[in-house]
């Protein structure tokens, strides 16, 4: 146990282990066409730099694996300082483009937007896109690492995204 600084009583280091799921994540959306509803997106700062999660809800799949009405997640990785590539912040500027029904190359049509700004307002707590159905289309990419126990060509999703 260790000491809140606020409170200066003991807390707990697993507070939450109770309702937490065994991989502390939803399961990934996996390859094939989906029909989604959004629960929220979040940031979040992790090994791979900071990583786009969008928390979603099945509503069709062409995927057995994640059947309508399961919950699934989509993270994008390779954002902010660490980012490695300009095709991360493209896919999160397809997903804020389907969501908001606009083409991915125009104008924001609000006065005193930016693509940022919505990619910050995004993650916001009041979850401006909670709600919001889109279609995800997702397929495994081989890069040129191999996995040291699989022997096999390291994959990472990639994601188009339409709207409804």
């Amino acid at each position: 146990m260790i000491k809140s600084k606020s409170t200066n009583k003991p807390t707990s280091s697993f507070a939450g282990i109770d309702s937490a799921t065994p991989d502390g994540n939803k399961k990934k959306l996996g390859e094939g066409e989906h029909l989604i509803e959004i629960e929220d997106c979040q940031l979040i700062d992790g090994f791979y730099g900071l990583t786009y999660v969008i928390e979603c809800q099945v509503v069709e799949s062409s995927n057995p694996e994640n059947p309508p009405g399961s919950d699934a997640s989509i993270t994008i990785t390779g954002l902010g300082d660490r980012a490695r590539h300009e095709s991360a912040v493209g896919r999160v500027k397809s997903f804020l483009s389907a969501v908001l029904g606009l083409d991915v190359y125009s104008a924001i049509p609000c006065d005193g937007e930016t693509w940022e700004s919505l990619a910050d307002g995004s993650v916001s707590p009041s979850q401006p896109f909670a709600g919001e159905k889109l279609r995800a289309t997702g397929y495994k990419k081989p890069t040129k690492n191999i996995d040291a126990v699989t022997g096999q060509p390291y994959q990472f999703m990639v994601w188009s995204f339409s709207a409804v």
